[in-house]
């Protein structure tokens, strides 16, 4: 009998141990897929991520098991808020997951829970297994990442432009950038957005200026396919700047929104004399170079025209006072600035084509014609450009008028004066 008693005691104390260990596995099951994984029984396809939890920029890995190694095809979807963002195909040699299947955050995703379901899409498509993972992209992670982007620049003038005017000069204005761009992020960490979006944009005028030195030293001191490389990875900066500039992040008015498209285009215009030298740089034969010039300067004659017009609609615009005077001079100074922008770029054609008098004399009898016509551009942007200029004279000061007599239409609001009746 007391044997039989300490039988039964020791069964009832491992039958506890078990139910303990089931309620833990069970707990473990419940709990897991909110952390970003699933647990999946015995011999199920799997997908897992190499973290919970990615900043933009950073890169996530895939991994899972029992994956078909028979030449199957296999996709990752990626999506937020039931939007497929991304799809990653693979093919399975070991029933795993193959090393290198990833997706990089881009600079502008979403904050949030992200999904990612395997599916076999070898005929008809079956989901075979899903994970979540958190995305953090707030204008903390993107500002840190802007700075990496601008560490990553720096090396790359450090290492390939060896003139050391050149060298110094350009890395003043990494550095001024980098400088702003701390600034901001101290900003928004302290919830000050107006003033954080205040140094954004002084850190993008210091990359434009950066920009502009390239330019300056293309085809001289410095490589084409460095400038090409510097350019472009400035550039990528610039619009990653943009973008957090129109984001939901800071509160825009009108003023400043039209500002952001009037600096979006003034980028444009300053690649403009770019491509003009890569387009001649890249042409060998006399053809080469007359369809360059051509197809140049008809881009240029047109852009002129189109500012043309919208100069004319501006004049009727002001004359009967239908647009408020804050997006109208906005507008104008836009427009100012694609007009000096193909000065700037046909002042450099009519050099280009002087000296091209002198390397390829067999191109004179067509010079005369293509350098006449870059000298009518000049003229004619500069024409446009002082229109433009008079018309921000006047738009400015009818809209002061406008304010003084506590109009409407000079500010874009229809409320009555406030010390006219209630």
């Amino acid at each position: 009998m007391i044997g039989a008693r300490e039988m039964n005691g020791s069964q009832k104390r491992s039958h506890i141990s078990i139910v303990r260990m089931a309620s833990f596995v069970l707990m473990m099951v419940i709990l897991l897929p909110a952390f970003g994984s699933y647990v999946f029984p015995l011999g199920a396809v799997t997908l897992e991520t190499d973290k919970r939890g990615y900043a933009v920029g950073e890169t996530v890995a895939f991994s899972g098991l029992e994956y078909s190694p028979n030449g199957t095809s296999y996709e990752i979807r990626i999506s937020y808020d039931q939007s497929t963002v991304a799809r990653l195909s693979f093919l399975s040699n070991d029933s795993k997951i193959p090393n290198g299947v990833s997706w990089t955050i881009p600079f502008d995703a979403e904050n949030g829970t992200y999904v990612a379901d395997a599916y076999n899409v070898t005929g008809a498509e079956e989901l075979l297994a899903s994970t979540k993972f958190q995305v953090i992209a707030n204008a903390t992670t993107r500002l840190e990442y802007l700075e990496n982007e601008l560490a990553g620049l720096k090396a790359l003038v450090i290492s390939n432009v060896t003139v050391t005017g050149i060298n110094n000069s350009l890395l003043a204005s990494l550095n001024n950038s980098d400088r702003k761009l701390e600034s901001a992020l101290a900003l928004f960490q302290g919830g000050e957005n107006k003033t954080a979006a205040n140094q954004l944009r002084a850190a993008r005028n210091m990359l434009t200026a950066f920009v502009h030195k390239v330019l300056a030293q293309y085809g001289k001191k410095m490589g084409n396919s460095t400038a090409l490389a510097l350019i472009e990875a400035a550039n990528d900066s610039i619009a990653k700047i943009d973008s957090m500039v129109v984001s939901a992040e800071l509160p825009l008015g009108k003023k400043f929104a039209l500002n952001v498209e009037r600096t979006l285009a003034k980028q444009e215009t300053h690649l403009t004399t770019f491509v003009i030298c890569r387009r001649l740089s890249e042409a060998n034969t006399d053809e080469e170079i007359i369809a360059s010039v051509n197809s140049t300067e008809g881009e240029m004659s047109r852009i002129l025209i189109h500012t043309s017009s919208r100069k004319q609609m501006f004049e009727g615009l002001l004359a009967n006072g239908s647009m408020d005077y804050v997006s109208m001079l906005m507008e104008l100074e836009r427009d100012n600035d694609t007009s000096e922008g193909v000065r700037e770029a046909a002042v450099l054609l009519v050099n280009e084509l002087t000296a091209l008098n002198q390397t390829r004399p067999g191109l004179g009898k067509h010079l005369g014609g293509l350098t006449h016509i870059a000298k009518g551009l000049v003229t004619n942007s500069t024409d446009v450009g002082k229109g433009m200029g008079e018309l921000m004279s006047k738009a400015h000061s009818q809209g002061n008028q406008e304010k003084e007599h506590g109009g409407g239409k000079g500010n874009g609001n229809n409320h009555s004066n406030k010390k006219g009746g209630r």
